[in-house]
């Protein structure tokens, strides 16, 4: 919003306030409710708000209560039945306070309708196994992978320093088995642990799998033989695409992927672009403390730079960015945004 200070008016300062986004103006009474408003950009209960209301404006309780009802009816101020609140209620109650900035605040979408706190275990540490993500709840038809190649002989030195970032690729079609060689390569340390989780309970798990495996990926198919322009969920227990939907040109796949990297076209011309879902509602129950959401962050990035790598070590391009437009990407996949959110994109092609 915008304040315009209009000078003195029967002794005191007349201001008036635009609304960002609307044609709404008000004029403001008194120049100490901007000092309201400021209090109110930390989260305080209409107690507080009250309180601090008659003290700046030295004014009674009932006078107190209508300016916060007008504020609240004008959109300055939100009820606290507001559903924005139920979601930062959620992620109270699920004890990840200190992410709140790192989820809710930097989400490009209202969190509008959360997930409720269910009674699973608080807990890590027990005698039961972590059942890790899985591609099994989608219903979509399946196209099982070919058998992959093995890498070239090449050292990871040399790899390292020839991997770049490009943000052009040749519209060139990829084979289906070089898709192959990718995703088992990429992620055959996740299905490790998959394995590893589902056959080892908790308390004899090592941390550093549980962290590992609370990822799923989607890529969306541009241009590979053999496989229809679409969105897919890669099953990495199983080697195999689950298709979520398809689109009738490379063009519109194109075209869907730019629309949810924020309007970027880095990505057009190439193969596939892989979109990575961090699964909070997996790593939360390993890690209930704030920190658990940066882990989160963290272990997706490695999952996505060690595909960047095996994608350059096959001659491949590539292109990285977590610049998502949350609501699209959400619809364009089908998650919700609150247990499980996409946080990363890579491109790859010739």
């Amino acid at each position: 919003m915008q304040f315009d200070w209009n000078g003195p008016a029967d002794g005191g300062i007349r201001g008036t306030v635009f609304v960002d986004g609307t044609t709404n103006t008000y004029e403001l009474d008194d120049i100490d409710v901007v000092e309201v408003l400021e209090y109110a950009l930390t989260a305080r209960s209409k107690d507080d708000l009250r309180t601090f209301a008659c003290d700046s404006l030295e004014c009674e309780t009932t006078a107190a209560d209508d300016l916060l009802d007008t504020l609240i009816e004008t959109g300055f101020l939100l009820p606290d039945d507001h559903e924005n609140f139920v979601a930062y209620r959620t992620w109270m109650d699920k004890g990840w306070q200190r992410a709140l900035f790192y989820h809710l605040r930097t989400r490009t979408a209202d969190v509008e309708r959360p997930t409720p706190p269910d009674d699973r275990e608080e807990t890590a540490r027990s005698g039961e196994s972590l059942e890790p993500p899985s591609a099994t709840a989608r219903d979509g038809p399946r196209l099982d992978l070919p058998d992959p190649d093995e890498l070239p002989d090449e050292s990871f030195r040399a790899v390292a320093l020839r991997r770049r970032t490009h943000r052009n690729f040749s519209g060139t079609e990829m084979d289906l088995t070089t898709l192959s060689t990718v995703l088992h390569h990429a992620f055959g340390p996740v299905k490790a642990v998959f394995d590893h989780l589902e056959e080892t309970p908790l308390a004899e798990t090592e941390p550093g799998a549980i962290r590992r495996a609370g990822l799923r990926v989607y890529p969306v198919v541009q241009r590979c033989r053999d496989v229809p322009p679409g969105v897919y969920e890669y099953d990495i227990r199983e080697h195999a695409l689950v298709r979520i939907r398809t689109f009738d040109t490379v063009e519109t796949a194109d075209d869907a992927v730019t629309d949810a990297a924020h309007r970027q076209n880095h990505h057009t011309d190439a193969a596939v672009s892989l979109f990575f879902g961090s699964v909070f509602d997996h790593d939360q129950r390993w890690c209930p403390k704030s920190r658990g959401l940066r882990n989160s962050y963290l272990h997706v990035s490695e999952h996505a730079h060690r595909l960047v790598l095996v994608a350059t070590a096959l001659r491949l391009r590539n292109f990285v960015t977590p610049a998502l437009k949350d609501e699209r990407i959400d619809a364009l996949v089908g998650v919700e945004g609150d247990d499980e959110a996409i946080t990363y994109l890579v491109a790859i092609g010739e």
